[in-house]
Formats: structure tokens, C-alpha cells, sequence
């Protein structure tokens, strides 16, 4: 994990990001505090990017993609940094040097594998804590925990949409090019498992919308990058910021998703965007973990849904009645409770948001990158006086760019000392 965060204002933006990064094996995990995850996307331009999650793609780090992207690009600029972003994902799409065809098999062989697994386990755990409360399972019972799991998974991706660049064309040259390999792999995973033929064609068909679609039910790809890039294009006035999830690419489809979109503007001075690990920042600003607002939402909730019923209990009413009554007020609660939070929000707002937006709005270049670098710092800090891991620390990288002095580096470790080099 990680923890990074980008700070605009009409001025520049600062991005800061901490330098640990965790590397898991069956034995464990071991976690660095010396990696790169900001990096310039443009030599000449106002524009860098900043990555979290996975640090590679198809196994090519995330810093040789951009360096050769700002290579390729030279001189050439864009009017926004929308077509920044756009070139960006072409180039990573179409490049044959980086991800050749053997690379992205393995990666489709892989991911459909990885993921047949995981529903595999599912179904063993099912019935594994179905013996737990039971002597015997009999093969009937196996087959519907069989069925209920793999129907689970396929009403989640069916319900999943197609990325937009997903024709049906492509689709169905991908599943008549990789048909067989499907069928191998789903055979030999759930080989001993009663599966059906209908069962086996949701199988299929699953494999495929692993490549083309982001399942939002459904178990997260711990393998994702989430990439940040920010700056200027040549005709933007003010600061932007687009960020990514990105996958993969198999069979030449690069499978990506727009996660947010920021952009300031004369209605708009300033915005706070944290990634990755965001608990400690939201808590900074808002005034409240994230975490605990939940807990206060979910019991304000749970009451508003038992307490009616027992309430109505002590009245001398016909069952009919009863129900009436405990529906009237369940309703009447749950408005009460849906204005209490709407009101609970809006002074957060007032109360914390706001006043540090409109501080954030006239901040210098200097104080955006020191507030940048706080906050994660703040973060880092928490998870060491924790008894949990700590995924996020290390030096933080700062960078801040703007239109007059492009992307400069205001804090950046280093792997050799300079001092020594020729």
C-alpha cells in the first residue's frame, strides 16, 4: 500500500507520495521504504504522474513506461491534459516493445487462472463449513454450493458494463482466439467438482469479461495500478488532475477505467485529493475518521430499524396494526436520521472543509508542497504508533508544477550520492 495526495490551488499543484512499497509471497510480505512513484511525464511540458497499487505493468516498472513516453513525445504539447492522458494510454496500448504478445498471453493465462482459483477456494470453503456443522455432504448438496457460487460471480460481472472501447468485435475475436485456453483451465481447476454444461459456458463467459469489464460487486484485482496524472496542457489556464485504475492489456486491449476527474477553475480555487491509503487526511480535513462515521451511520440506522418494533410491542394492537404502526415510524425515523446526516455533513463542511479550502486557495508554491508533504507525513506517523503495518513510510517525494516553472522537485531521495559521481 501506499499513500499519496495531490494539493491544488490557481497557482500549481503539489503531489507528494511516501516511499514504501510491499512485496507479498506465500511465505509473507516484505515491505521497502525506497520507492519511486512520482515521475515526469513531459521533459518540456507541465506534466507528471504519479502511481500507487501495482508498481508495474505486465511486469514493465511504471517509471521505464513514462520515461519512454516522454522521450517519444519530445517537444510535441497538447491543448489539455485530457489528450495528455489520452496519448498516455495510446502509447501504453499500442507499444509492441513493452508488451509483447508472449507477455500479454501470460498475463490472460494468468489472470483467468488466478481468478478460477479464488471461485475454487470459494466453493471448497463453502463446503468445507458446511462438514463443520454436518458429519456428511452428499454430492447434491456440493453441487448447489457449486451452482450458488459460480451464479453469485456471474450475476456480479453480468451486471458489470463493458469498458466503452469494448466492441463486440473485439470480444468476439478474443473468445475464438482463446477459447481453448479457457476450457484447459477451467477443466483442470474445477476438475473433481460437479460442474455443469451450463455452468461451464458462465465459466467461459466470465474468463472473457475479466479482460473487458471492471467487476464493481465483486472481489477487487489486487494486481491494478491507479495512476495520477497532473498539470497543464498549453491552452489549460489553471491546475488539472485524471486518475486511472489500469490493469492490464490482453490481446492488444487495455483495460482501464477513469476514476476521478478534478480541474480548477474561476468557480473552483482550490481541491484536496488523497489516493491509495486516505483515512488520515480525511480525518484531517473533515474533522472525523472515516471509519467512525460509518459506525455512526450504520447504528443510527440499525436503530431506526429495531427500535419501532419494540416500541410497538407495548401497545395492545392486533398483529395488522402492529405492523402498520412499526412501518409508520421506521419511516419517520429513517427521514429523521437521513436529515441528521445531511445536517451532520454540511457542518463538516462548513466547519472544517471549507475554512481549510479557503486557506489551501492562497497558498504560496512552497506552502502547497509542505501541507502535500505533511499530510502524508501525518499518515506515516499514524501507522508507526500502530500496531499495524506500516505500509505506508519511508522519505516522501515532492514535486510541484506550474505553468510558469513547469515540474520541479522540491523533495526527492536518492539511491546513490551525487557527490561521488563523475
Amino acid at each position: 500500500m501506499t499513500a499519496e495526495i495531490a494539493v491544488m490551488n490557481r497557482q500549481a499543484i503539489a503531489l507528494a507520495a511516501d516511499s514504501a512499497v510491499t512485496f507479498r509471497t506465500e511465505k509473507g510480505q516484505k515491505i521497502f521504504t525506497s520507492a519511486h512513484k512520482i515521475f515526469c511525464l513531459s521533459n518540456q511540458h507541465p506534466v507528471g504522474i504519479m502511481v500507487y497499487g501495482n508498481a508495474s505493468l505486465l511486469q514493465v516498472p511504471w517509471e521505464t513506461i513514462a520515461k519512454l513516453y516522454s522521450e517519444k513525445i519530445g517537444a510535441k504539447k497538447f491543448n489539455s491534459l485530457q489528450e495528455y492522458c489520452d496519448d498516455f494510454l495510446r502509447f501504453i496500448e499500442k507499444n509492441r516493445l513493452l508488451f509483447s504478445k508472449k507477455e500479454q498471453e501470460k498475463h490472460i493465462q494468468g489472470n483467468i487462472g488466478g481468478y478460477f482459483q479464488y471461485l475454487r477456494k470459494k466453493i471448497l470453503d463453502e463446503i468445507k463449513e458446511k462438514l463443520e456443522k454436518q458429519e456428511k455432504i452428499n454430492r447434491k448438496e456440493i453441487s448447489k454450493i457449486v451452482s450458488q457460487k459460480i451464479e453469485e460471480e456471474y450475476k456480479g460481472w453480468q451486471k458489470s458494463k463493458l469498458l466503452p472501447k469494448a466492441t463486440k468485435k473485439k470480444i468476439s475475436d478474443f473468445k475464438k482466439k482463446y477459447n481453448t485456453h479457457i476450457q484447459k483451465i477451467r477443466k483442470k481447476t474445477f476438475e473433481k467438482l460437479p460442474i455443469t454444461q451450463t455452468l461451464s459456458k458462465k465459466l467461459n463467459e466470465i474468463a472473457v469479461w475479466l479482460f473487458f469489464k471492471f467487476n464493481e460487486s465483486g472481489v477487487a484485482n489486487i494486481g491494478v495500478s491507479g495512476i495520477v496524472v497532473a498539470g497543464f496542457g498549453e491552452k489549460d489556464i489553471f491546475p488539472c488532475l485524471n486518475s486511472y485504475t489500469i490493469e492490464g492489456i490482453a490481446d492488444d486491449f487495455l483495460k482501464f477505467k477513469k476514476d476521478v476527474s478534478f480541474k480548477i477553475d474561476f468557480g473552483t480555487e482550490s481541491v484536496i485529493v488523497p489516493f491509495a491509503q486516505k483515512e488520515m487526511v480525511v480525518r484531517f480535513i473533515e474533522g472525523i475518521d472515516p471509519s467512525f462515521l460509518q459506525f455512526i451511520a450504520e447504528g443510527l440506522y440499525e436503530l431506526a430499524a429495531k427500535y419501532p418494533k419494540f416500541i410497538v410491542e407495548k401497545f395492545k394492537l392486533d398483529k395488522k396494526s402492529k405492523d402498520k404502526l412499526t412501518q409508520n415510524i421506521s419511516k419517520q425515523i429513517k427521514t429523521t436520521t437521513d436529515k441528521f446526516l445531511q445536517r451532520f455533513k454540511k457542518i463538516r463542511r462548513e466547519y472544517f472543509v471549507d475554512p481549510i479550502l479557503q486557506v489551501v486557495g492562497i497558498l504560496p508554491k512552497d506552502e502547497l508542497a509542505l501541507m502535500a508533504e505533511t499530510l502524508i507525513t501525518l499518515t506515516s506517523f499514524k501507522r508507526r504508533v500502530s500496531m499495524e503495518d506500516e505500509t505506508v513510510g519511508g522519505p516522501v517525494d515532492v514535486v510541484v508544477i506550474s505553468k510558469e516553472d513547469g515540474f520541479v522537485w522540491i523533495k526527492r531521495k536518492e539511491y546513490f550520492n551525487r557527490n561521488i559521481q563523475n
